[in-house]
C-alpha cells in the first residue's frame, strides 16, 4: 500500500468515526485488547442498552483511575449500563494494554484504537487533548454526552446521566 493510499484510508476512516450532526457511533475498526482480533465498535454496542465508553491510555493515570472507578460502580449497581474501554495507546505499546487489562482482571470489553482514528477525530473537533475522554451512547447508538478529564466522584455523575436516558 502506498503512502497516498494509506493516507486516504485514514482520512476516510476519520470521516466515518462520528456522524457529527447526528452524533452517532458508526463503524470503526478497533482491536480486542486481549485477542488482537479486529472488531467493529458499533457491533459491540448492545441494542437497547446505554453504554459508557472511556478512551484511556496506559501512560495516563487519571484515565486508568476513571476506568477502575466506573467499573467498580457499574458492578455495584448491577451492570445496568455497559462499559467499554478503548485504549488510545500507540500500536508499539499494545502489549502494555493487554498486560494492564489482564492484571486489572477487567470483566468488560477492552479495545485498542491502533490507527488513532477516534482520538484524531476528537482532537480535530477540539474535544480532547489527552485522555480520558468519556462518552455516553444511548440505546439508539447516539452519542448523548461527552466528558473530558477525570475528577474524583465523576463516575457517579456519569452513572446518573447514563441512567437518566
Amino acid at each position: 500500500m502506498s503512502l497516498r493510499s494509506l493516507s486516504l484510508s485514514i482520512i476516510a476512516g476519520v470521516m466515518i468515526c462520528f456522524n457529527v450532526s447526528a452524533q452517532s457511533v458508526t463503524d470503526v475498526q478497533l482491536y480486542d485488547a486481549l485477542t488482537d482480533k479486529p472488531v467493529q465498535l458499533k457491533d459491540k454496542l448492545q441494542p437497547d442498552k446505554t453504554t459508557i465508553i472511556v478512551f484511556w491510555a496506559t501512560w495516563n493515570a487519571p484515565s486508568k483511575l476513571e476506568v477502575r472507578k466506573l467499573a467498580d460502580l457499574l458492578t455495584e449497581k448491577g451492570n445496568v449500563i455497559d462499559l467499554i474501554a478503548v485504549s488510545v495507546d500507540k500500536p508499539v505499546t499494545k502489549g502494555l494494554v493487554k498486560t494492564y487489562a489482564t492484571a486489572q482482571k477487567w470483566t468488560f470489553p477492552a479495545y485498542r484504537d491502533d490507527a488513532g482514528i477516534w482520538l484524531s477525530e476528537l482532537m480535530e473537533d477540539n474535544l480532547v487533548g489527552t485522555p480520558p475522554l468519556t462518552i455516553i451512547v444511548n440505546k439508539n447508538g447516539e452519542i448523548v454526552h461527552r466528558h473530558i478529564g477525570y475528577e474524583v466522584g465523576q463516575e457517579q455523575k456519569l452513572y446518573e446521566k447514563a441512567t437518566s436516558l
